[in-house]
C-alpha cells in the first residue's frame, strides 16, 4: 500500500512539474489549482486502470465460457463426488489418520 502511495506521489509531482512548465514563477492561486487538478489525473488514471482491467477479465470470461460451449461443456450447478460436506469429509480424514497412528 505504501509502495502504491509513493509510486501515485511520484506521478502527481511529475504532472504537477509538467503543468508548472510557465516560463515563470507560478502564483498561490496556481499552485494550489496545479495541485488539486494533479491529484484528480492520478485519482482519475487509477479508477480507468481498474475498469480496463474489470472490462478485459469480463472479456475473458465469456471468451473462456463460449469456448466451453462449442466444446459441449454447458455451465451448471456443481455436483458433490462423495456427497459428504466439506466439514464431514475433514472428519472422516481425521478420524482415519487417528486410527492409523492407534494402529501403529
Amino acid at each position: 500500500m505504501r509502495e502504491l502511495a509513493a509510486q501515485d506521489e511520484a506521478k502527481r509531482r511529475q504532472v504537477e512539474a509538467d503543468l508548472f512548465d510557465l516560463g515563470r514563477d507560478p502564483s498561490a492561486t496556481e499552485r494550489i489549482a496545479v495541485e488539486t487538478l494533479s491529484a484528480q489525473v492520478i485519482v482519475r488514471a487509477r479508477r480507468m486502470l481498474r475498469a480496463i482491467a474489470n472490462e478485459a477479465a469480463e472479456m475473458a470470461e465469456r471468451l473462456v465460457l463460449r469456448g466451453l460451449g462449442k466444446l459441449g461443456v454447458r455451465q451448471g450447478t456443481a455436483k458433490s463426488t462423495s456427497g459428504l460436506s466439506a466439514a464431514e469429509r475433514i472428519a472422516a480424514i481425521g478420524a482415519a489418520r487417528k486410527a492409523a497412528e492407534v494402529t501403529s
